[in-house]
């Protein structure tokens, strides 16, 4: 069970936040939906936090992390605060031609390009 998010410093946040967008890249990779969904839920709790206390800049960081999944979804959670290095950073995750990730990051970075993507917090996607 995760400990109480507010009680916890925003690295701390970040920490698990790169901790689990390492697992959903493992969970990806191996078509594992159904654990990506749990842990995406958790994630979700993390940004939203975040997001509360106007500190979704803690990401930002993430962007050059050596972990692509970590740099793809922390590129899709600071899209409104940073659209610019987000986008920098599809680009290049995009370039990856093994695994899910390059895939993804392609994926999302044409929705947006095309105004098909709304880009919101997780908890407010419908």
């Amino acid at each position: 069970m995760m400990a109480n998010l507010k009680d916890l410093s925003g690295e701390a946040l970040r920490e698990r936040y790169i901790d689990l967008a390492i697992l959903m890249g493992e969970d990806g990779d191996n078509c594992l939906t159904r654990s990506y969904n749990r842990r995406l839920a958790k994630m979700t709790k993390i940004v939203d936090e975040l997001w509360s206390r106007s500190a979704i800049d803690v990401l930002l960081p993430n962007l050059r992390h050596e972990n692509p999944w970590v740099r793809y979804l922390s590129a899709a959670n600071c899209w409104e605060v940073a659209p610019e290095q987000a986008e920098a950073t599809l680009e290049e995750v995009g370039r990856i031609r093994y695994g899910v990730v390059g895939m993804d990051a392609r994926m999302d970075l044409n929705l947006i390009r095309s105004g098909k993507a709304v880009l919101r917090r997780p908890s407010q996607a419908s």
